[in-house]
């Protein structure tokens, strides 16, 4: 659950950096597009100005960057969690 407000946190911070840049004229519009954008969905049906066009790269590779991060960090979480010795193979423990 922590992972996932965790991204839901940065999508918020890219919402607010749209927001203070002025890329779009409402505040929902720009949570939907960094939303997209930092999931890679793409669903291509936002006309971005020309000064704009590289923001979706960005947020993208965050999102990516993030994500796998995440993932790896779940993944040496379980690694430790199923390697544990238990207390009932070992009677030293």
């Amino acid at each position: 659950m922590l992972i996932i407000g965790t991204h839901l946190l940065e999508i918020i911070g890219w919402s607010y950096v749209c927001v203070a840049l002025k890329v779009f004229p409402t505040n929902p519009q720009t949570f939907y597009f960094a939303g997209e954008m930092y999931t890679t969905v793409g669903y291509g049906d936002w006309n971005l100005a020309e000064k704009w066009k590289i923001l979706p790269i960005i947020i993208s590779f965050s999102g990516i960057f993030a994500v796998s991060m995440s993932g790896a960090a779940m993944y040496s979480m379980m690694g430790a969690l199923i390697n544990r010795p238990s207390s009932k193979n070992n009677p030293s423990a």
